[in-house]
């Protein structure tokens, strides 16, 4: 039988939460073995689940120059490295399947062999991509490596950039029916930096023009008045980035929406990741009273706040942290990750879920301020989630 608990009428009068949803966390992601202590996680799974990055490595033996590894983390699993090639120099997970089960990126040889795109899954391992006609020739003194920056719902659809028989790289789909195609004219310039889940709208940067870029199959390319697109959501609707604001001295967080356009946050920043349906974004940016730029998350209620702050008013433990960089956010918003400075002072990737008491899927503090949920008594938690009188 479902009860319906009394509203919490007086401040101070909540004796005890009845909270259903999944606790709020933070923890630390370490980093891999070997090399100097640092990571960074650079995407998160959309359900939350799953961490993807890099970390430093040592080189194998008789290589020289620095290396690192990428990595894939869950609770269960800790932080893993996705290959053990000695070849491989330097390689990095920049995007994970909602589920987690499959990851893209690219890696770097010691030698002078153009890198490649991979994508990996528990049962093949790292696959590589292979490269736009061209690009897989070497070119003297240039450093030439393919990229695969997003992936779609089941990991049907990546999308990243190649080099081809130019020096330049060139945006591209992957699909296991067409390999790797060109979504753009011969010879025009720049890469994907995310694609919706259902792999049919692709978000990008326009290196020739300067802007950013949204393209389908059905529309071709679409330019974005913003110098640079770092995400969009599940449902391809929202992409965000960092636009130049002369006025802010450096570039500011935008959110763009095909019925508002371009949209900036107020700040100076950039937006790094958005949630599936473009309601809730993370990033960077420079907020009083902090002396450095610092991570954030914005929603339509409450504007764009500090991450520090935010994550410190459910978990203590989070205030010994600085979080300096948030780059990427479930679908549903909750959970974050990013890369900050730990108690020690170390680089280090990290991880957050935002408190859901009533367990609808949406942060306690949007229930709360878009009046979706009552708060009688200011504690901050939604009065469906308190047992007003003590009796449980």
């Amino acid at each position: 039988m479902r009860r319906t608990l009394a509203r919490c009428v007086g401040v101070g009068l909540a004796f005890g939460t009845v909270a259903v949803g999944d606790p709020p966390f933070f923890t630390g992601l370490g980093a891999l073995p070997g090399g100097t202590f640092e990571s960074d996680a650079l995407a998160i799974s959309g359900d939350g689940t799953t961490v993807v990055g890099e970390s430093n490595t040592f080189p194998p033996p008789g290589s020289t120059g620095s290396s690192s590894g990428a990595f894939r983390w869950t609770q269960e699993t800790g932080m893993v490295e996705l290959h053990d090639d000695t070849r491989i120099r330097t390689s990095q997970a920049h995007g994970v399947s909602f589920d987690g089960a499959v990851v893209v990126g690219f890696v770097i040889y010691f030698d002078d062999v153009v890198g490649d795109a991979f994508s990996w899954t528990k049962a093949g391992g790292m696959v590589f991509l292979g490269h736009l006609p061209g690009g897989e020739v070497p070119v003297p003194n240039v450093q030439r490596f393919a990229l695969a920056a997003d992936v779609g719902l089941l990991g049907a659809a990546i999308v990243g950039s190649s080099p081809t028989a130019a020096t330049g790289q060139e945006t591209f789909l992957w699909t296991p029916e067409t390999g790797m195609v060109a979504i753009d004219e011969p010879g025009v310039t720049g890469t994907a930096i995310g694609v919706s889940a259902d792999g049919l709208t692709v978000a990008g940067e326009d290196f020739d023009s300067r802007q950013s870029f949204i393209w389908t199959a059905e529309t071709g390319k679409t330019l974005v008045a913003a110098r640079v697109a770092n995400g969009i959501s599940a449902n391809g609707n929202v992409v965000v980035g960092e636009l130049i604001n002369s006025e802010m001295f450096g570039s500011e967080p935008y959110r763009w929406t095909k019925q508002l356009g371009v949209v900036g946050l107020g700040v100076q920043g950039a937006a790094h990741a958005v949630s599936g349906d473009g309601s809730v974004i993370v990033g960077v940016a420079d907020l009083a009273p902090s002396p450095s730029s610092e991570a954030f998350i914005w929603n339509e209620y409450q504007g764009v706040r500090g991450l520090n702050s935010v994550l410190s008013t459910y978990m203590p433990e989070v205030s010994a942290w600085f979080l300096w960089r948030a780059l990427g956010v479930s679908d549903d918003g909750l959970t974050i990750c990013g890369v900050g400075n730990g108690p020690s002072g170390m680089h280090e990737a990290w991880v957050a879920r935002l408190p859901d008491c009533n367990d609808n899927g949406i942060f306690d503090e949007i229930d709360v301020a878009s009046g979706a949920s009552e708060d009688r008594n200011g504690s901050g938690v939604p009065d469906e989630c308190e047992d007003c009188n003590g009796n449980g």
